[in-house]
């Protein structure tokens, strides 16, 4: 998705604290359930609850917007697929394949938990496949 490349980047906070067991199978279900819910609202081209999902400093500005219009339009519905998820502290990352139309990309997807939700925070490219 190229809304993904081109968000600006937000710093991420690095916790120094180990989660427990217990609490990272629950972020990584959160992350997951967080991932379908912001692709579910980008091929309904519901702006409003993508960006839900979405942490507040990627918001800010008419330019995310802009560019997430852009993009859902330029790439029509997507298919993804989380290969895997890590969860440290209130920091997770997760590594999403995209498809759309003939096009497969991969994505780290940095989160953090904004008060009890987990937001998507940065996109990194990792490859084309």
């Amino acid at each position: 998705m190229r809304f993904f490349v081109g968000a600006a980047a937000v710093a991420a906070a690095v916790s120094t604290l180990l989660a427990a067991p217990a609490v990272a199978d629950s972020g990584e279900q959160e992350i997951r359930a967080v991932l379908d819910a912001m692709n579910s609202s980008y091929n309904r081209t519901d702006f409003a609850g993508f960006a839900a999902h979405v942490c507040a400093d990627m918001l800010q500005g008419a330019a995310f917007a802009a560019g997430w219009y852009e993009s859902r339009k330029v790439d029509g519905p997507t298919r993804i697929t989380v290969e895997s998820v890590s969860t440290r502290g209130d920091d997770a990352v997760a590594h999403v394949r995209f498809q759309a139309g003939g096009n497969n990309r991969t994505f780290d997807v940095d989160f953090l938990r904004e008060g009890s939700q987990w937001k998507a925070c940065q996109y990194h490219p990792t490859q084309s496949a």
